[in-house]
């Protein structure tokens, strides 16, 4: 009797051991099938953007498009070596590499409404905007005034760099944490900050314009009051830089982007409106 009832509690035991095994694979194919849906969803709002209908497109650098990465740097945890930029404005794309390896890598799930993204370590060297032939050019952005768009998360709020075009102490133009986690667009050497509002460590949209003479910033849809508005932005000289200021640990950013765009003019406010809602969609982020 005994014998036959170890015998049944070890077939008890492998029916549940079965079963939980069924549920476990159930649970990560459900997984794996929401993660897909939300990428596919992001890829169709990326190709049906008002971006590519708004003229004067020179950067878009974004992390659903299969474009974006080698397939080989697209798994969870890869070391990033090349970004691509994805405007189909222009015939001769734009490519950002990573200056030093292992510090840019691809998070399949980020904390940006759950889709890839780049996470950038701490101390990174960040990444350089690059032609074909991995030498660094000058900058896409012309004097005359510009657009940028960007989505970020941070896992600091010290002082750096989400992007920076030119030399940041002598020209051009950067968008960066100035230190105790306060928004700043610098152009040249003038730091036009967010007086008010301050960045946080959830998931966020930043815009700004700039018309050849005023300096606006947004959050999130929202106008930031600065504490300088007017500029004049002198042409950039050296290369772009994302997650660090010169392609050294300078403006070290650490955390996660997922999209950059930039325009070489100020866009209206229905255009800027209409982009903002597109990446608030997107990635899961009110938008005022």
């Amino acid at each position: 009797m005994r014998n036959k009832k170890s015998a049944f509690s070890l077939i008890e035991i492998s029916i549940v051991v079965l079963i939980i095994g069924i549920l476990v694979a159930g649970i990560t194919q459900s997984s794996r099938l929401i993660s897909s849906s939300k990428i596919a969803t992001a890829q169709t709002l990326t190709q049906s953007s008002p971006i590519s209908s708004n003229k004067g497109l020179m950067l878009w650098l974004e992390t659903s498009s299969e474009a974006s990465f080698a397939s080989s740097e697209s798994s969870n945890g890869a070391a990033v070596t090349v970004w691509n930029d994805i405007n189909s404005q222009s015939t001769s794309k734009l490519f950002a590499r990573t200056n030093a390896a292992g510090l840019v890598t691809y998070k399949a799930a980020s904390p940006i409404g759950g889709l890839p993204s780049l996470y950038f370590a701490a101390n990174t060297t960040g990444m350089t905007l690059s032609t074909t032939s991995a030498s660094t050019v000058a900058s896409p952005i012309v004097s005359a005034g510009f657009t940028f768009f960007t989505v970020y998360k941070e896992d600091s709020n010290a002082a750096h760099s989400v992007f920076y075009n030119g030399s940041a102490t002598t020209n051009g133009w950067g968008f960066m944490n100035n230190g105790a986690s306060i928004r700043n667009v610098q152009t040249g050497t003038t730091n036009h900050v967010a007086a008010t509002t301050l960045y946080g460590t959830n998931a966020t949209i930043s815009s700004g314009t700039f018309d050849g003479t005023n300096i606006e910033l947004f959050t999130n849809g929202a106008a930031d009051t600065l504490t300088a508005a007017t500029a004049a932005v002198a042409t950039a000289t050296t290369g772009m830089y994302i997650g660090s200021k010169d392609a050294t640990t300078t403006g070290a950013f650490l955390g996660y982007i997922s999209e950059i765009v930039i325009f070489d003019s100020a866009l209206r406010d229905d255009d800027r409106k209409a982009i903002e809602a597109y990446l608030g969609k997107k990635y899961g982020i009110k938008v005022s």
